[in-house]
């Protein structure tokens, strides 16, 4: 599963913004997944990209790194273990 997200994210991002080609890999992954990304400020959670039209003041936060961060709709449809591998794959593009 991470390799194949990974030449997922390495195709789009000859195309796309680092930020752009993770969206779009893991909207394709799983189609109905509301997705935001936000840039991490301490305690504060800053929306950058993603679906803006979603309601996810309740949603599951998810840490990349101290800096990165996503914000899944409820019920998230991606099974934990694969949450798990996404995070990992994604630490490498979003430094």
């Amino acid at each position: 599963m991470t390799q194949e997200f990974s030449k997922r994210i390495d195709y789009y991002t000859r195309q796309l913004p680092v930020l752009q080609a993770c969206h779009r890999a893991v909207k394709e992954l799983y189609p109905g997944l509301e997705l935001r990304w936000t840039k991490i400020y301490g305690r504060r959670w800053a929306h950058i990209g993603g679906d803006e039209t979603s309601m996810l003041g309740a949603g599951r936060r998810v840490q990349i790194n101290e800096y990165w961060g996503m914000v899944l709709n409820e019920p998230c449809p991606i099974p934990e273990p694969e949450l798990v591998q996404i995070v990992q794959v994604l630490r490498d593009y979003l430094k």
